[in-house]
């Protein structure tokens, strides 16, 4: 035979062909039969389509089965298959619904194309099992999965991952080290360029606000009016349209300042456009600078009072919706007594007095700066004795200070520049005035006349300017910027460094001689 399992070989044909020779077959035919033979062999010889090889559950999937379903959940219908042709099937939770279908000697595979179609599902294969899930799944499901890292620059790695894990799909995971800011995720390849994209929207540069704040005590005396005056000294502009935050028991003076509305759109709340009398610690008053006032000028003259004290000038550089927090607070001490056994004692506690500010800056659209204010005033008002029982019944009197607080929480919307006035915060403080005439003043009955006594009434107001401005980058001074340009960074741990930096102070040196 010439043929062996379907395939000639080329040794059994010429061993063949040599028989025939030794029959004496003529030179012609077998010449013939060679060239035919050979042509044959080089056929079979030829890289045949290899027969693809089955797994398991292809071959079950080809198995033949018979049901009859009425009415019968989904689950259930997996799970009589399942049994049948003893394939695991594993079903997602997003197909339900009731199967009424009769097969009769129908493949696996053809059997749950028919039943799984009308449903809205399809089926996945692998190795060893089949998975079901819905029809808009499939193609996302059979897809190439791939793998990739983003370098997280701006954004906090933490929350990056958190965010991406509503975004990748079933087949998606997430690897973030905060230590490096890498972000490693596998998913399918439609996915990722939506995850690029959101990669991208997530970790760009954060907009830095520049919050400058000016804490300022004014004083005054005999009882004359404080405050700021909220229509003076403006151009030909909104001026300082006065707000008003929360607070009672108040009394207005003067007339209404002129020249502006009653209502800004650009504070929350509404405003007032009288001041306060100094009768007590008043409440907060709120009040927009715009651009068309020197608001430095301001500040300079009121500085230029001897009675006006700048308590703090804080400046923050914060990140777009994060809070900048501002204190300018006292300490006041005062005794907490305490009953132990058989005797009393005391420790010293602190209470806080001065002004805290938080500001939370918003960047929102055509430069605007949206601001979340929560200011919160303290004052000392005074002291009250609190008189406590100790051992042995004996009482024990103790000073407390008394703490006038005012709180607010307003949201201003203002341009890059301008600049938000808080104030409204009042104390008034008595004190007993003694003046003499040296020697005449001591003289028995007639020392009186050379002797005047009298009170003084010192009215004090906290007034904070607050001014955001947006900055591309860090604000350096002159001095920091030719330190910076003068500063060679070497790489870590390099021994090279040192000599590096001796080298440069020498070249300098020899420049300034």
């Amino acid at each position: 035979m010439l043929l062996s399992g379907g395939k000639f070989r080329k040794e059994k044909i010429m061993k063949n062909l040599w028989e025939l020779k030794n029959l004496k077959v003529p030179a012609a035919l077998l010449l013939i039969l060679g060239i035919c033979l050979t042509g044959i062999a080089q056929d079979a010889g030829s890289p045949a389509e290899e027969k693809k090889v089955l797994t398991a559950v292809d071959q079950k999937m080809l198995k033949r089965i018979s049901v009859d379903f009425r009415e019968t959940p989904i689950d259930d219908v997996i799970r009589t298959i399942a049994k049948q042709v003893d394939l695991d099937i594993v079903k997602g939770p997003a197909v339900t619904g009731n199967v009424t279908a009769t097969l009769t000697d129908v493949p696996l595979e053809e059997a749950l194309n028919h039943i799984l179609t009308a449903y809205g599902a399809g089926f996945v294969k692998s190795e060893n099992m089949i998975r079901i899930v819905p029809s808009d799944q499939l193609t996302e499901e059979t897809e190439k999965v791939v793998s990739k890292i983003y370098r997280i620059v701006y954004a906090d790695v933490t929350e990056v991952e958190q965010a991406l894990t509503k975004v990748i799909s079933s087949r998606g995971s997430i690897s973030a080290s905060a230590a490096t800011g890498n972000i490693m995720v596998t998913d399918t390849e439609s996915r990722m360029a939506a995850i690029d994209s959101f990669v991208e929207e997530m970790d760009r540069k954060t907009p830095l606000i520049l919050v400058e704040a000016k804490i300022y005590d004014l004083k005054n005396t005999d009882a004359l009016d404080l405050g700021v005056e909220w229509g003076a000294g403006r151009n030909t502009g909104r001026g300082i349209p006065p707000g008003r935050a929360t607070g009672s028991g108040m009394s207005a003076i003067g007339g209404p300042v002129t020249g502006f509305s009653r209502s800004d759109p650009f504070l929350t709340g509404a405003f007032d456009s009288t001041t306060t009398k100094v009768a007590s610690t008043g409440t907060l008053d709120f009040g927009i600078l715009t651009d068309h006032m020197d608001v430095d000028i301001l500040l300079s003259a009121i500085q230029q009072q001897d009675t006006a004290k700048l308590l703090a000038s804080p400046r923050i550089l914060v990140l777009d919706n994060q809070t900048a927090s501002f204190k300018a607070i006292e300490e006041i001490p005062y005794q907490q007594l305490q009953q132990g056994g058989f005797q009393s004692f005391g420790t010293t506690e602190f209470k806080e007095v001065g002004v805290e500010l938080k500001v939370t800056p918003h960047l929102a659209k055509d430069g605007l700066i949206r601001l979340h204010i929560l200011p919160v005033f303290s004052v000392h008002v005074r002291d009250v004795e609190i008189t406590t029982i100790g051992a042995g019944g004996a009482q024990i009197s103790s000073p407390q200070p008394v703490i006038d607080k005012r709180e607010a929480d307003t949201i201003a919307l203002i341009q890059d520049g301008e600049t938000v006035v808080i104030g409204g915060l009042r104390k008034q403080t008595i004190n007993q005035l003694i003046s003499k005439i040296p020697l005449l003043s001591d003289i028995p009955v007639l020392g009186a006349l050379f002797t005047f006594e009298g009170e003084e009434t010192i009215n004090s107001e906290l007034v904070v300017f607050l001014t955001p401005r947006i900055v591309d980058e860090p604000i350096l001074t002159e001095t920091e910027k030719e330190y910076l340009e003068k500063t060679v960074f070497p790489a870590p741990h390099d021994p090279s460094a040192r000599i590096d930096s001796d080298t440069r102070k020498i070249k300098e040196k020899q420049a300034e001689n």
